[in-house]
């Protein structure tokens, strides 16, 4: 029997656009698929059609998705109005559920009602915990406070990222069904050995480079012993916040050694990871935000087979040991400076660690996996 399930406000303009969301839910997705179920998806209200009427096609990997015509004038009553439509249309004889992420509370609230009125489970996918991120205004922290505390109420069952969110879930409510769906990405296939440089990669917001010089610090100390040594920097952000940046860095001692790419398309992203030494993703140990989350960025890292220089922080050590299968380093200049050192002196233990690490991928956070772990969860709600 086939069971249903609809991505709802989780994605933004998929396929076209490129997010941390949109991977999570194709990732989901595809794996769901291949079990023989159907998947859609719909798009968040803030998603865009060129044209006045519905968009509704099939990406590449052959998920449907669908973005409600934003040209209406009405376009939140028209967007309850079709949801429930479609959700009605999609319903099969088997489990049918919504699978929601955070999105503005009356949004939430109103999308909550809409799926159990056609008749739907709700799965709350629970990735970050919002009173822990910097609000600026009142408003903002009293959203973020009905979102934490009030709105998780009404879902039937939750999908935490980390077991700091499953916690706070149980705090809600010790009854409800709960699974911890955690980073996910393609295992299936071990990485090519590829010809790997002296690099150190690191995708991130620009602001965080901004405000953390601590890699650059690292950066500074590292080229005197090893001056070949690259820090390639995969910036988002606005663009003249990337051109602050660089003037900035100017006057670096690491200024020559520091490669700034932005909007780099997936594949030679990837590409990018392959062919590096170490891959970077610094976690703040006294940061409650970065305790709760688990950065997709960590699955994408570890499944092209490089080692990740991270921290013990959060989920980490959940999933990895310190010198099995990732670097852990102290959350300083001179912590990254000395992991990056030391695989810069002996390159052939950070291969076996990057192999390693995507043996914990390949187990833990396989979206085929983490698929059939879902589909049990759902069929005993």
């Amino acid at each position: 029997m086939k069971n249903n399930f609809v991505f709802l406000n989780v994605t933004s303009n998929y396929p076209k656009q490129f997010t941390a969301g949109n991977t999570k839910m194709e990732y989901m997705a595809t794996g769901i698929m291949e079990l023989g179920h159907n998947v859609s998806a719909i798009n968040s209200i803030s998603s865009y059609t060129k044209e006045n009427k519905d968009e509704i096609g099939i990406s590449e990997k052959g998920i449907e998705y669908i973005t409600l015509n934003s040209h209406k004038r009405f376009k939140g009553l028209y967007r309850m109005r079709q949801t429930y439509k479609l959700l009605k249309a999609k319903k099969t004889d088997g489990s049918n559920a919504v699978i929601m992420a955070t999105s503005r509370t009356h949004k939430m609230l109103i999308d909550i009602f809409i799926a159990k009125l056609a008749g739907y489970k709700t799965l709350f996918l629970f990735h970050e915990w919002r009173g822990a991120l910097k609000m600026h205004t009142i408003f903002h922290k009293i959203d973020a406070w009905l979102k934490d505390h009030f709105v998780i109420r009404f879902f039937d069952a939750y999908l935490p990222i980390s077991h700091f969110l499953l916690d706070k879930c149980n705090d809600v409510s010790k009854k409800k069904p709960k699974l911890i769906v955690p980073i996910m990405a393609d295992y299936t296939k071990e990485p090519t050995p590829e010809e790997i440089k002296p690099r150190f990669s690191y995708c991130c917001g620009v602001w965080y480079m901004m405000r953390h010089p601590m890699l650059l610090d690292a950066m500074d100390k590292l080229i005197e012993k090893h001056p070949s040594t690259e820090l390639m920097l995969i910036l988002s952000g606005q663009e003249t916040d990337i051109e602050l940046f660089k003037e900035k860095i100017k006057e670096r001692k690491c200024a020559n050694n520091i490669t700034i790419r932005s909007k780099v398309p997936f594949d030679e992203l990837n590409r990018i990871y392959q062919t590096s030494l170490g891959l970077i993703i610094p976690l703040d140990p006294d940061s409650v935000a970065d305790i709760a989350r688990f950065s997709q960025k960590i699955a994408e890292y570890i499944a092209t087979g490089r080692p990740i220089i991270t921290n013990a922080v959060g989920e980490i050590p959940y999933y990895f040991k310190d010198r099995d299968s990732a670097y852990f380093a102290d959350y300083t200049a001179d912590g990254f400076y000395e992991v990056m050192n030391e695989m810069m002196e002996n390159k052939e233990t950070a291969d076996r660690i990057g192999h390693s690490g995507f043996m914990v991928g390949r187990e833990h956070f396989d979206s085929n996996v983490n698929a059939h772990k879902m589909l049990d969860f759902i069929s005993k709600m």
